[in-house]
């Protein structure tokens, strides 16, 4: 149909958003000190994406060894430490740095003892 008269031909613009996801993205999460993070995929930081943390050799982890990125761009619980080993049986000047400053004499051996309260 045409219009009658050119006056009353109105162009109309209509526009749609489609409903897009725009995931969050998590911010690269903490590096323990003396440790090392791996991620699964090349896109690290989106969510669902795990960080799995390993400490160099002669750290331990200590705290959750895995954490997830959320929908809404946090990490879950808190990046783990990576503290030195302590070497049960060695010589309390082998085990840590500063075991022999802490050692009552130097044949002092290192044992595991139950956590103060």
């Amino acid at each position: 149909m045409r219009p009658r008269s050119s006056s009353s031909l109105k162009c109309l613009l209509l526009l749609v958003w489609n409903a897009v996801s725009l995931a969050a993205v998590c911010l690269q999460p903490d590096v323990p000190e003396n440790g090392h993070i791996f991620f699964e995929t090349t896109s690290r930081y989106r969510p669902g994406i795990q960080a799995k943390y390993a400490c160099t050799p002669g750290f331990e982890c200590v705290g959750v060894e895995r954490r997830v990125c959320h929908e809404n761009g946090t990490w879950s619980g808190r990046a783990p430490i990576c503290a030195i080993k302590v070497a049960l049986n060695k010589l309390a000047q082998l085990s840590s740095g500063e075991g022999a400053q802490n050692a009552l004499d130097e044949s002092a051996r290192c044992a595991l003892n139950e956590p103060e309260a």
